[in-house]
């Protein structure tokens, strides 16, 4: 019997061993094919996002096509200052020409005013 009992369980544990070996077979299978889900929709994703990143990338160039250069925003800038200068200096020399031909307007006035006092009023001399 002993043999027997010993073939039993060699049986039983060879039949457990196959069963064992089956589930993880069947096991490996299913994380593998999830794998592979899992790739396949990560692969999607990433394409997505790139698409997108490339969308963004075609964007950016647009607009840096309406961007000013540096060098050439700093030259019209100085020639801005420069003309924004001489109007200053326009503005300062009209002025003084108003403020120099109001004074003459005055001093005309007054000699016309004096002028006149002493046509009109011959004693006053």
């Amino acid at each position: 019997m002993t043999e027997n009992c010993r073939n039993d369980f060699c049986d039983q544990r060879a039949e457990a061993c196959d069963t064992r070996f089956v589930y993880l077979e069947k096991m490996s299978c299913v994380k593998a094919d999830a794998v592979e889900r899992a790739l396949s929709v990560a692969k999607e994703e990433m394409n997505r996002r790139l698409e997108g990143m490339n969308g963004f990338r075609k964007q950016l160039e647009k607009q840096t096509n309406s961007f000013v250069d540096k060098g050439y925003y700093d030259l019209e800038h100085r020639n801005l200052r420069a003309e924004l200068d001489l109007l200053r200096e326009w503005k300062q020399i009209q002025v003084g020409k108003s403020s120099t031909t109001n004074l003459l307007a005055a001093v005309s006035m007054l000699l016309s005013f004096i002028v006149a006092v002493l046509h009109f009023f011959p004693g006053v001399r």
